[in-house]
């Protein structure tokens, strides 16, 4: 019986150190790719390779300076980001008769709105770019913004499709990291486009 034991605590043993190698090994991989995307630059593709290596290892030496790249890039991509979505935008999938805009500055996002009919634009609410700090998946969240009422939102611009459109859409609320699944419909059709869609305005 204690032979027994002692050889499923010696398996157990060398399977952990032989999964550690494994991590130190690709770590250091994904740590020289990074390295490869800051060269090109791509500051985005760093910031994501540098994540997956520290997680491979969150502990080593080189996980630690993993943490501390993806620390100094996170203002310089959100900075790059702020950059693109700044100006004065339209929504486009407006199923009502109102019309809503959006102006975004350096540090706040103001929400008008235009009743029907009405030649004035009305402010509806203002909410302060506050990024989201909270890891989950395999993504670093260095995109996702927090409003006042704690919900999630993301603002995306697809530069290969069209810099001048602008996709919001909310997630999860602070707390709640759970997955969100979408339904998938056997005769072919396409779950619906929950996505905002604003239109830059020249």
């Amino acid at each position: 019986m204690k032979n027994s034991i002692l050889i499923i605590i010696v398996l157990i043993s060398l399977k952990s150190f032989g999964q550690k190698n494994d991590a130190d090994k690709y770590q250091k991989e994904w740590f020289e790719k990074a390295k490869i995307e800051i060269a090109k630059p791509d500051l985005v593709g760093a910031l994501i390779t540098f994540y997956w290596a520290y997680e491979n290892n969150t502990e080593s030496e080189l996980g630690k300076a993993c943490l501390k790249k993806i620390d100094s890039l996170k203002p310089l991509v959100r900075k790059e980001l702020i950059d693109k979505w700044k100006g004065n935008w339209q929504l486009t999938n407006n199923e009502s008769k109102d019309e809503h805009f959006l102006e975004i500055s350096e540090t706040e996002i103001r929400f008008y709105e235009k009743k029907n009919g009405s030649l004035e634009k009305k402010l509806v609410k203002t909410e302060m770019i506050l990024f989201n700090e909270i890891n989950y998946g395999s993504y670093p969240t260095y995109w996702e913004l927090i409003f006042s009422d704690n919900q999630i939102w993301n603002f995306n611009i697809i530069d290969e499709i069209d810099e001048n459109i602008l996709y919001v859409s909310k997630t999860n609320k602070v707390g709640d990291y759970s997955i969100k699944h979408y339904p998938n419909y056997r005769d072919g059709r396409k779950p619906k486009d929950e996505r905002d869609i604003y239109e830059r305005i020249k």
